[in-house]
């Protein structure tokens, strides 16, 4: 969702939090990019939450 702040996002579908919007929408990372976004949104996006 280029262009769209996740706050934004995340009230628009209702969530609970930033968190769960991240998430939903951690698939959409290029594959290259999945170590960053792990460590900056503390999540695994390959399926396993930390």
């Amino acid at each position: 969702m280029k262009g769209v702040l996740i706050q934004d996002v995340s009230r628009l579908w209702g969530h609970h939090s930033i968190k769960e919007t991240e998430d939903v929408y951690a698939y959409l990372v290029p594959t290259g990019m999945k170590p960053p976004v792990n460590v900056i949104c503390q999540v695994d996006i390959d399926g396993t939450k930390k």
